[in-house]
């Protein structure tokens, strides 16, 4: 028989939804999720940068954009990692 994982380990099996917005916090409050958020400003600074220098391409696309998608990578790593684990 298959067993599916999503249906094993469901969040709502683990962790009931009255207790969600807790556990968001403290997933938040860890050194991991503490990163996240940093990492998060940091890119809405860099897309803000990169919009207000749109005009120079070169620029704007492929060097901030990169710096962007890495910063991108960068918060879903730290966020994997504040939430248990890759």
């Amino acid at each position: 028989m298959h067993t599916s994982v999503a249906s094993s380990a469901s969040v709502p099996r683990v962790i009931p939804h009255r207790r969600l917005p807790r556990a968001g916090a403290a997933a938040l409050l860890t050194p991991w999720g503490v990163l996240a958020a940093a990492l998060f400003v940091a890119a809405c600074v860099l897309l803000t940068l990169e919009q207000r220098l749109a005009e120079h391409v070169d620029l704007a696309f492929f060097k901030i954009n990169v710096w962007v998608g890495a910063v991108v990578f960068a918060i879903v790593l730290a966020a994997r990692l504040a939430a248990g684990g890759l």
